[in-house]
């Protein structure tokens, strides 16, 4: 019975290995996939890139909320772009370094 559970195991990782990719390589990619969500205009992800998104979400609830976040942050800009991710980052470290920076209690 372990057995055929364990092939079971070993079948379903390599049925998903074409989709798979690690949370790194979504990050590069989740803001062209939202994008593209928002304007059927732009060109769509390549199929394999697509598909490996859309199953790493599934999978990972850190990436999934990110991938909200970037819903909701696009769905309250004006012209339903992203920001430039950039100036965004930027400006997120800033702020985080600064609330490292101060006491609890001055925040």
């Amino acid at each position: 019975m372990a057995a055929d559970r364990l092939l079971q195991l070993l079948s379903h990782i390599y049925e998903t290995k074409p989709f798979e990719i690690d949370c790194s390589r979504l990050q590069d990619l989740l803001p062209l996939y939202v994008e593209r969500e928002f304007d059927q205009a732009l060109p769509p992800l390549p199929d394999d890139q697509l598909a490996a998104v859309r199953f790493h979400l599934q999978q990972c609830p850190d990436c999934r909320e990110e991938y909200e976040g970037l819903r909701a942050l696009i769905a309250l800009t004006p012209n339903g772009e992203l920001p430039q991710l950039d100036d965004l980052m930027t400006r997120f470290e800033d702020e985080k370094e600064v609330e490292e920076r101060e006491p609890a209690h001055h925040r």
